[in-house]
Formats: C-alpha cells, structure tokens, sequence
C-alpha cells in the first residue's frame, strides 16, 4: 500500500503553478493548468454522473474547463481538492461556449463547501495550497 495519497483525477495544490496570467477583466489573475479531473453535476437534490473534464485554468474563485457537453448558467458541479484530506467544493456555471469537436468552453466560479471542512476556513486552504505552490518553487530544477 502506498504512502502517497492518490490524486489521479482530483485537483492539488501543485495544479496552482506560478506562471500565472493576468486579464484586466479578471477579479484575480488566472493560472494556466492541464489536468484531466472528475466532476459531478448537481441537479436539484440528486448529484448526476462523475465526468472527465480538463481544467485550462484556475484561480482561488474559479475554473476554466472544457467539457462534453454544454452547461447552463448557475448549473452546480462538484470538483475535488486535495489537501491533507479531500475537500468537496461546489461551483457554478458562468458561461458555456460551443468551441467544436462537441467539446465546451466553461467558466465555473466557487460558490462553497459540499460538506463540513472540520474547521478549515478559505483562508486556510489558500494557505496550504500557496505552501504547496512555495515548496515546490524553491526546488532546484529538474537535471
């Protein structure tokens, strides 16, 4: 059994990279990412199929995604973060692009917590995910 926590389709904070980007339209700047995750929809009180999608960026209010199908604006998801215990976080469709290929462009938006965080707030989670990001810059580079 491995002492490695599987992180095989949920996100991490080593998905957080430093060379972020920086639209003036944005509250925040975007973080460029490629990971395949899985997501669940939530449709009313029932949680629909887990799907593959591929996360193109992030911040800590968002997602970029492309997905296979469309999603309607508000539509809520669940995607998982993986810190020292998985967390569930909830987001919301913003916007929905047709971009060909039946493939779609989303823009979803944190809106909060699946279930009990046992007592770790936002802040806390930036925090672990910004030490994550930190510890992993301040390795030499790859021979």
């Amino acid at each position: 059994m491995s002492s490695v926590a599987e992180t095989s389709g949920v996100l991490i904070p080593g998905d957080f990279k430093s060379e972020e980007f920086q639209d003036p339209r944005r509250r925040e700047p975007r973080t460029p990412c490629d990971k395949i995750v899985q997501i669940q929809s939530i449709i009313g009180e029932e949680k629909g199929e887990f799907i593959e999608v591929q996360v193109v960026d992030c911040s800590t209010r968002g997602l970029g995604l492309i997905v296979p199908r469309a999603m309607e604006w508000g539509e809520q998801f669940i995607a998982k973060l993986q810190l020292e215990k998985t967390l569930l976080l909830i987001y919301e469709a913003r916007y929905s692009r047709d971009i060909g290929g039946e493939k779609f462009r989303v823009g979803a938006e944190f809106v909060g917590f699946a279930e009990s965080r046992d007592s770790m707030d936002s802040k806390e989670i930036l925090g672990a995910v910004l030490k994550s990001h930190e510890a992993k810059n301040d390795l030499p580079p790859a021979q």
